[in-house]
């Protein structure tokens, strides 16, 4: 599985309104998501972000490369609530799923803020997989 797959599945586990209007793409702000992404409500945006370096050592040994994503989801709700379901959600699984190559990762959520959007409420959640 993808992340991008395993974070829509989570979206769709978590809040069934939102499975009709998720989208994927690389590097948005959450300003491009509102103007050009959420155009119905609820909405959910999967944006990948890049890579990093987990863990480097003095060698030049690493012991993971990681994935950075960001989720942006716009509603009318309470997006208090539907934060925590989703983590709520991500936890159910223990934070982990298997890969297209078999292999165990980890997914963190590592903050999320909220904003308002000319009465709608919009989240935004850091996702890091190792």
């Amino acid at each position: 599985m993808t992340a991008e797959n395993f974070i829509k599945t989570l979206i769709e586990t978590a809040l069934p309104d939102y499975a009709k209007n998720i989208t994927e793409g690389n590097g948005k702000s959450l300003m491009d998501f509102l103007q050009s992404e959420s155009v119905e409500k609820p909405s959910a945006f999967i944006s990948y972000e890049g890579w990093g370096e987990t863990d480097a050592y003095s060698d030049g040994s690493q012991t993971f490369d990681d994935e950075n994503y960001s989720i942006f989801l716009r509603t009318d709700g309470n997006v208090k609530v539907e934060g925590r379901m989703l983590k709520n959600a991500l936890l159910a699984v223990n934070s982990e799923y298997e890969d297209d190559n078999g292999e165990m990762k980890t997914v963190q959520f590592l903050s999320g803020k909220t904003f308002r959007d000319f009465g709608a409420d919009a989240f935004e959640i850091m996702v890091i997989i190792k």
